[in-house]
């Protein structure tokens, strides 16, 4: 499990880098605090596989990366 959360660690940080850093700077947003749960939170669950993240495939944690 902990190569798993590494995975999940690097896939947060490209994530933060990558799309959420961007939306914010283009829509001239201030980071929300508010939390995405990741499977650090939730034990035994294959979140990149069956989650991932906000405006990311599979799109199952929604389409905008930058909660509201």
């Amino acid at each position: 499990m902990s190569d798993e959360l590494g995975k999940v660690d690097k896939a947060t940080e490209i994530w933060e880098e990558k799309v959420v850093k961007p939306r914010l700077e283009k829509f001239k947003l201030k980071k929300n605090e508010t939390k995405f749960y990741t499977p650090k939170d939730i034990e035994g669950f294959d979140f990149l596989d069956k989650v991932g993240y906000p405006g990311t495939y599979p799109y199952t944690a929604g389409n905008d990366p930058v909660p509201k």
